[in-house]
């Protein structure tokens, strides 16, 4: 089981924005966010008040292409990450449908970050 995840990102301040509007549509909400001396922003999910999602200001030769994968409980869900995300600046790796390939129940969406971070939301159905 994954405890939390973190990733870096080139310039914190535009994926704070980034991450804080696409990452609402999924019931995540900011736990933390970076004071002068520690540059981090961090999620939680739900009401849960621990923090499941961490970003970091790393480099500006960061190159991370990470694949992650949020759970959400619904269509509608993965259609308003994607459409959210989108609007936030990301790019469509997949646009929301079922991806039969894995299984008939599998709903997905996927984005590129701004730091190219491969970013997907999937509803179980």
């Amino acid at each position: 089981m994954i405890d939390h995840i973190e990733i870096k990102v080139k310039n914190l301040n535009l994926s704070f924005i980034f991450y804080k509007e696409i990452l609402a549509s999924i019931d995540y909400h900011l736990i933390k966010t970076r004071k002068e001396n520690e540059r981090v922003t961090a999620y939680g999910f739900g009401r849960d008040t621990r923090v499941y999602f961490w970003i970091a200001q790393g480099t500006q030769e960061i190159i991370s292409k990470a694949h992650i994968a949020f759970a959400v409980n619904s269509q509608v869900m993965v259609d308003n990450f994607y459409k959210i995300a989108l609007l936030n600046k990301a790019i469509s790796n997949g646009e929301p449908g079922f991806r039969k390939h894995y299984n008939n129940h599998y709903y997905a969406a996927y984005i590129i970050d701004l730091d190219k971070n491969n970013m997907e939301v999937v509803c179980r159905l």
